[in-house]
């Protein structure tokens, strides 16, 4: 991509990399990056949220400051509050569908309650969750055994693979298993594959507004 230097990942950041691009600011988060922030901010000024999961709005305002663009950035906030407003108008008695969130990662598959960024979107949207998952908290890694705790009106789930496509395989794996297959949401073609990024790893505007797009296009358009 042009543009684009690739720096490392979000866990292990290259700072010599970083440092060869002599950055007028540089932005991270505490529960990623917390170990290498004296050598960050030895290399330009750094801003930190605090934490992920769903606090995306809480950072991405935090972001627009320390870009002295905060006016932009509520402006960004208020577009997407709008289309929130516009879509809880159209979708009407579907608002009382009972969302559930599922993720398929390498050797783990999880469960995703409120404390997610799909699950604070959907909060702010008026999704009810299913009584298992209506917790305050991230999720939990479940055995198949807890695939009754997947069930909901509607279920999306979504994957993020490495090499060695375990994830794909987990996935295939556990929507064969009869206990799966009997989720009313399954049963009723009411389950989703939706992409990672988006529902996911971004927890970011961008991603807010694509999740949308994706929630219109299959709730709205049913």
């Amino acid at each position: 991509m042009d543009g684009v230097q690739v720096v490392g990942d979000e866990n292990q950041p290259n700072l010599e990399a970083i440092a060869q691009l002599k950055p007028d600011l540089i932005i991270g988060n505490k529960l990623r990056q917390e170990k290498v922030y004296a050598q960050l901010s030895a290399i330009a000024p750094t801003v930190f949220s605090e934490r992920i999961n769903a606090d995306w709005q809480k950072n991405f305002k935090l972001y627009a400051e320390a870009l002295n663009k905060k006016n932009e950035g509520d402006q960004l906030l208020a577009k997407l509050d709008q289309r929130i407003a516009d879509f809880k108008v159209k979708a009407g008695e579907s608002l009382n569908m009972k969302v559930s969130l599922v993720r398929f990662i390498p050797s783990k598959t999880r469960i995703y309650y409120k404390d997610t960024f799909a699950g604070f979107m959907l909060q702010k949207l008026g999704f009810p969750r299913p009584p298992a998952q209506n917790q305050d908290k991230f999720a939990d890694d479940v055995n198949k055994e807890r695939i009754p705790d997947m069930d909901g009106d509607i279920l999306f789930y979504y994957v993020w693979d490495n090499e060695k496509k375990e994830s794909s395989q987990g996935e295939q794996e556990w929507t064969n298993e009869p206990l799966w297959k009997n989720l009313n949401a399954v049963k009723n073609g009411k389950a989703f594959k939706v992409n990672d990024d988006i529902w996911n790893s971004s927890g970011s505007i961008i991603a807010a507004n694509l999740m949308l797009n994706d929630l219109e296009n299959i709730i709205l358009k049913k």
